[in-house]
């Protein structure tokens, strides 16, 4: 730039702004769970295993056909990692197929032997070149390493990958028919596909995943919304549960907020919404699913003993009710039960089952604070069906 130039200030803003994204792409944080959970409720589960299934086989097709060919290692060791690879490959292909989905720490497993297997598979090859052109299996690991885990993880299988491929083009360009321009030119292109592409692709995921959450979660409390309330919904209720638990939704409504907001302004409103939400969130389970719907009603779901059921309304309602520094408030809670058979369907009519019994819990709610407010109100529909049914349950067990 020329000394006379000034910085373009768009130039700058622009810098900063890839800066930023860089920043929050390292220091987000590996959500192994969220993913698992988010293709769950999409029902992509299976599909993807299936996928992950097919990328195993095909590792072990490499070794296989690595024995076959007239570049296959003429040594037994050699074989005898080849074997190896395929034999092992086949087993993590079998593994995501039938096994239960792995936790983190086995899919770290998965990334660390897939990354050995294709590297021995490489240097073992006879032919050089053509061993630096099979690294452009690594592209499948590093798709994965993307969108199961954080960027530190990526890193260090892009570090890999790397080595492997510089440990491969070496010998092409400096061995007895040595071709630096060819050797160069194939590394140039692996390493673009193999250790360029995936963090470019990792940082788009972030920041729509980054987007995806926060479409679920209410800016102010941090709670879920109501998009976020029937995501999370789904999930606990067909989530394992002891036999006989039953899908329980608590509607709570702060009393007389408008008040505080008329009388002492939306800052101490927003406190008292904070406040209120901490100290729902001090009460229940850490399973269960709590979002504010807007202004000053907040929602909790769970699946629980119908007998606790109304412990946990009166906990939350004296937990939002005690003493305060400043605006004290009370709630009036409304709550309704539903068999959890109800979300065992699909999706749409999961969230059916919800609205419902959201219904029923304002209408509750609603009794609640014609009774004369800061109270428990329950809606008694199908509470002897529910009972009868978790009796049922009990005994079968």
């Amino acid at each position: 730039m020329s000394p006379d130039r000034l910085p373009d200030p768009t130039e700058q803003s622009a810098l900063m702004n890839v800066g930023e994204v860089v920043r929050e792409w390292w220091v987000s944080p590996v959500d192994f769970q969220w993913l698992r959970e988010f293709l769950a409720s999409r029902s992509l589960t299976d599909p993807v295993r299936l996928l992950i299934a097919l990328i195993a086989a095909l590792l072990a097709v490499v070794p296989a056909l690595g024995l076959l060919t007239h570049d296959a290692p003429d040594h037994i060791a050699g074989r005898a990692l080849l074997v190896v690879a395929m034999v092992t490959a086949a087993a993590w292909s079998v593994r995501w197929l039938r096994g239960p989905w792995p936790t983190a720490f086995g899919s770290a497993l998965f990334v660390i032997w897939a990354d050995i297997a294709i590297t021995v598979c490489c240097l073992l090859h006879g032919n050089a070149l053509s061993g630096l052109a099979g690294t452009t299996t690594f592209v499948l690991i590093g798709a994965y390493v993307t969108f199961f885990h954080g960027p530190r993880p990526l890193c260090a299988q892009l570090a890999w990958s790397l080595l492997t491929v510089v440990a491969l083009a070496i010998p092409v360009a400096t061995g007895p028919d040595g071709d630096p321009a060819t050797a160069i030119g194939k590394a140039f292109v692996t390493i673009a596909a193999v250790v360029v592409l995936p963090p470019i692709l990792q940082i788009s995921y972030t920041l729509i995943r980054s987007d995806a959450v926060d479409s679920l979660v209410d800016p102010l409390t941090g709670l879920l919304n109501r998009r976020g309330l029937q995501t999370q919904s789904i999930q606990l209720a067909r989530g394992q549960r002891v036999a006989g638990d039953t899908v329980v939704l608590i509607s709570i409504d702060l009393d007389r907020f408008k008040t505080i907001n008329d009388t002492l302004g939306h800052s101490v409103g927003d406190e008292v919404l904070l406040r209120s939400a901490r100290r729902i969130r001090s009460v229940v389970r850490s399973d269960a699913v709590l979002a504010r719907l807007g202004g000053e009603e907040f929602v909790v779901l769970d699946v629980l003993p119908l007998t606790h059921a109304d412990e946990l309304a009166e906990r939350i309602r004296v937990a939002i009710s005690a003493k305060a520094d400043r605006a004290p408030v009370t709630a009036s809670v409304g709550f309704a039960i539903a068999k959890r058979d109800l979300f065992a369907g699909s999706a749409a009519d999961a969230v059916d089952a919800l609205e419902q019994l959201l219904d029923r819990a304002d209408t509750a709610m609603y009794e609640a604070k014609r009774a004369g407010r800061d109270r428990v109100s329950r809606d008694i529909a199908d509470i002897a069906d529910i009972r009868d049914s978790s009796d049922d349950d009990a005994l079968e067990s």
